[in-house]
């Protein structure tokens, strides 16, 4: 991968400084595409340049420039971006980051061969406490909270569920007239036999460790609470998995590894030296953003 460019177009986040690093060990260009204010940090700058002083990496606000010769090209949520990627033969991954987590791994297979039956309700929620720079920031992105975190249990709902019928945003600025953060939102989305709802607060103080996901069925249910530590409860009406799981309540703790992008590294090296598919295709992230803009009340 010596010589090949990565270009990244959004914001200068902790997902766009892992790829920066992981390029510069490669031997990869990295390019970030975002507004000057948006961009790295100084200190970011610095500390990578301590780390990796051969390190390639260009800053622009032009994203066409960015993606110029570009064998790679990440995004945060464009709408369109997959599709025509995938015109110009170009390659472009998504940074959702539950994925490839073994609990979440865990409930896509449960649901996709059948042991909770069919699914009449999922209740998700996904918070933080978000600092007073965070807060200024995000205040000026429309749609709240909702894009900057669900999104990730958009994607995880949408890969469970499909596109929904219908969407239902709420929202809530907590500190408002001071602060316009909208930073309390709920999201109901319908399907032809089940209800969905998504909860995000930036303004939770115990927000990692209530971040969760029950999904119920009519042959059983899953809890994984907090949502990235493996841990969680399947209850099922008949032994699956050769027994692995009885019938009854099925306490579970998986081992999580350390990195959180690790496996989407690992497709994406698949994707590029070997010239396999990606497992989430470009239609499917575009109902994801679609359904997280209207989560998040900027669509009807």
């Amino acid at each position: 991968m010596n010589g090949l460019t990565m270009a990244f177009v959004g914001d200068g986040n902790n997902v766009a400084k892992s790829l920066a690093v992981v390029c510069g060990l490669l031997g990869m260009r990295f390019v970030l595409a975002a507004p000057e204010k948006y961009q790295f940090d100084a200190a970011f700058r610095r500390h990578l340049k301590s780390i990796l002083p051969a390190a390639e990496i260009i800053e622009t606000t032009d994203p066409v420039a960015a993606v110029q010769g570009a064998a790679v090209v990440y995004t945060d949520v464009w709408t369109s971006m997959g599709q025509e990627a995938e015109r110009q033969g170009l390659t472009v991954q998504m940074g959702y980051m539950l994925r490839y987590n073994p609990g979440i791994q865990l409930l896509f297979r449960a649901v996709k061969e059948g042991w909770l039956g069919d699914v009449m309700e999922i209740d998700a929620s996904m918070g933080k406490l978000l600092d007073e720079a965070g807060r200024k920031r995000f205040a000026q992105i429309p749609g709240g909270g909702m894009v900057e975190l669900a999104c990730h249990l958009v994607d995880t709902v949408v890969t469970l569920m499909g596109p929904p019928l219908s969407v239902q945003a709420f929202g809530n600025a907590t500190r408002a007239p001071q602060d316009t953060f909208v930073d309390n939102q709920l999201a109901v989305l319908t399907y032809p036999k089940a209800t969905v709802t998504i909860r995000c607060n930036h303004a939770d103080p115990f927000g990692g460790p209530n971040r969760t996901i029950i999904v119920r069925g009519t042959k059983g249910d899953m809890e994984i609470r907090p949502l990235e530590s493996g841990k969680g409860v399947l209850r099922l009406d008949e032994p699956r998995e050769g027994g692995r799981f009885k019938k009854g309540e099925n306490p579970f703790a998986l081992e999580v590894p350390k990195g959180r992008y690790d496996e989407e590294f690992r497709d994406l090296h698949r994707v590029l030296v070997n010239g396999a598919p990606f497992a989430w295709s470009a239609d499917h992230d575009i109902s994801v953003h679609a359904t997280a803009l209207r989560a998040a009340g900027l669509t009807p």
